[in-house]
């Protein structure tokens, strides 16, 4: 019978089961140029990688722990606060955002024309988007002074894409909601995408979070300074 020294401690042993496993002594025993470890060197590794994981459970836990005080989450959010108002920050999340709204556009567009789903259409013109809002705005008590032709500058302001994605237009969208008393204005309606309304729902501006109240004050200083409304008759 053989022997054959362990490739860790270099200790020579029998080619036995005692302190060889038997994968281990069957690989030694059909290659002389084979090197295994012994079965204490075996139990010892063991040991070490069950104190370890034992050691990172408790980290983990007390890392938990400490994360779910009071004083801890508080400190933890005024950080994230004033970090998220630096504008490199901002700017970086802003695109971070659009990217993944792109990406997600994409999957859906992908997976509509993979399982042949067809494409959602406007079902009114816009003179019966801004007649259909100015009354949903009159009979909520608010103002309701839209024009097909202040729509249309509104549109093109936009190039007839979502104020909040930049994704297509689908609906028109109020950016202090009828509900709370915004009424259907030049500078109170966005073109919007079906996805941004539903998650803006009836919040106002302050709010959503950091990226979408820049947006919505771009579009206000946008409204309000850059839309070139037409007349009645067509010209500016």
């Amino acid at each position: 019978m053989g022997e054959r020294a362990c490739s860790t401690c270099g200790q020579v042993w029998l080619l036995t089961s005692e302190h060889w496993r038997t994968r281990d002594l069957k690989a030694l025993l059909s290659d002389e140029n084979k090197s295994r470890q012994c079965k204490n060197c075996r139990a010892k590794r063991a040991q070490s990688r069950r104190k370890k994981y034992e050691q990172l459970s408790k980290v983990k836990t007390y890392r938990s722990e400490y994360r779910n005080r009071p004083e801890v989450k508080a400190h933890i959010k005024a950080y994230n606060q004033k970090r998220n108002q630096k504008p490199e920050i901002k700017a970086r999340n802003a695109e971070k955002k659009r990217n993944y709204l792109a990406i997600k556009r994409e999957e859906l567009r992908q997976w509509e024309i993979e399982n042949e789903i067809p494409l959602r259409e406007k079902k009114m013109t816009e003179q019966e988007i801004v007649a259909t809002n100015n009354y949903r705005a009159a009979t909520a008590n608010v103002e309701a002074t839209l024009t097909d032709n202040e729509w249309l500058a509104v549109l093109k302001a936009f190039d007839f894409s979502c104020a909040y994605c930049g994704g297509e237009y689908q609906v028109l969208e109020h950016i202090i909601p009828v509900s709370a008393g915004g009424g259907t204005t030049v500078d109170n309606c966005v073109p919007a995408c079906y996805s941004c309304n539903a998650r803006k729902r009836d919040m106002l501006p302050d709010e959503l979070d950091d990226f979408q109240a820049e947006v919505i004050a771009t579009m206000w200083q946008h409204l309000f300074w850059v839309v070139p409304l037409e007349n009645e008759d067509g010209t500016n």
